[in-house]
């Protein structure tokens, strides 16, 4: 069965496990917020020029990040039969090989999270799935907290200032048309140059296009043909009122559409 979500029809199975996904984050990240796991210390001021997760570290609960990663797995169980085996051994990892996989996917070292998974011989693709949205909402929280001390209207640069991170989805709104990208992670939002691919940089406008989607008045996809990336892109003032926090989920038939037409968005790890 299929249901049709914009104009690309996408199976049922696939829109029941990411409204199911959608549960346990939303289930988790509000236990998250009742710890009030992290403050930013009263004397650190902001350089402005560095991600806030170069110098203070996200937290996360040890205890509720397993019980959520344990909760994600069974999800998987039930929609991902061919990750089986991965599965299994994920279930099966020590609180060490856990916390450590944690702790490197938080700090950004790739090289470690990927030696970690190589030696329990594990699916990359369904490690880090499951790795990243353990951490996700440990992430929102952190940047909840961090935002208050960031000037996220002047950072103008194609990373996130609270984690680090490329944008998954931007939205345009304002009467000047403003685009605010929105984290792939932590769902921080800031501002950027309208006219400029946020994966790469470049900013000659030839090399520049977004794509209408005639069905779907309001959205989007900004291309780049230099790095042949893309940004799905929700024009607000075309009367929308998007819940970002669906926004991945409502808009998945442009990645399909991205993808049919050679375009990539490294930022995406759902």
């Amino acid at each position: 069965m299929s249901k049709q979500t914009g104009p690309v029809s996408l199976p049922q199975e696939l829109l029941d496990f990411y409204d199911g996904l959608l549960v346990i984050q939303q289930k988790y990240l509000a236990k998250i917020r009742e710890l009030n796991l992290f403050s930013v210390p009263e004397q650190w001021v902001w350089d402005k020029t560095n991600p806030l997760v170069s110098s203070i570290k996200p937290v996360t609960d040890p205890v509720l990040a397993r019980e959520l990663f344990n909760q994600l797995l069974e999800l998987l169980t039930c929609y991902k039969p061919v990750w089986a085996d991965s599965i299994k051994k994920l279930e099966g990892m020590t609180e060490k090989d856990f916390s450590d996989l944690i702790v490197s996917f938080l700090e950004g070292d790739r090289e470690s999270v990927g030696g970690i998974i190589s030696r329990l011989d594990i699916q990359p693709e369904v490690a880090e799935f499951a790795i990243f949205q353990t951490v996700k909402p440990f992430l929102r929280t952190y940047a909840e907290a961090a935002n208050l001390n960031i000037d996220t209207a002047n950072w103008l640069e194609n990373f996130c200032p609270v984690c680090g991170n490329k944008a998954k989805i931007a939205v345009i709104r304002g009467e000047e048309g403003k685009r605010y990208l929105r984290c792939s992670h932590c769902e921080t939002e800031w501002l950027y140059k309208l006219l400029a691919c946020p994966n790469c940089g470049n900013d000659d406008h030839q090399t520049l296009s977004f794509l209408l989607i005639e069905e779907t008045p309001g959205y989007r996809l900004d291309v780049c043909e230099v790095c042949k990336s893309y940004l799905k892109t929700i024009d607000a003032r075309a009367g929308l009122k998007p819940n970002m926090d669906t926004s991945e989920i409502q808009t998945i038939y442009l990645d399909i559409i991205a993808h049919e037409r050679g375009y990539s968005n490294r930022a995406v790890n759902a």
